[in-house]
């Protein structure tokens, strides 16, 4: 939400929101683009993060759902997230 028009603002630092427990994340070299590790209560989710966009997390574990490239169930807890790419490991 970033606008150099109006000042230096907490929403200047926001990416994304409606995530529960962002817990760790990688860049991906080959695309630049972030994904991130969600922490829940008995869901954990991967997810692509995309600027701007609201995640819909509701205080259900059902929410944690959304936008998901991938769910844990039951949760695992996963913590961060590493990409083997060719351009790093010829």
């Amino acid at each position: 939400f970033y606008d150099a028009f109006d000042g230096i603002s907490t929403r200047d630092f926001v990416w994304a929101y409606g995530l529960r427990n962002p817990f760790g994340g990688g860049w991906r070299q080959a695309t630049g683009q972030h994904f991130i590790v969600e922490n829940g209560s008995t869901v954990d989710r991967f997810a692509l993060a995309v600027r701007g966009r609201d995640y819909l997390w509701d205080g259900t574990e059902d929410s944690t759902r959304n936008y998901a490239l991938y769910n844990w169930f039951p949760a695992h807890a996963p913590v961060n997230i590493a990409f083997i790419e060719p351009s790093l490991f010829d």
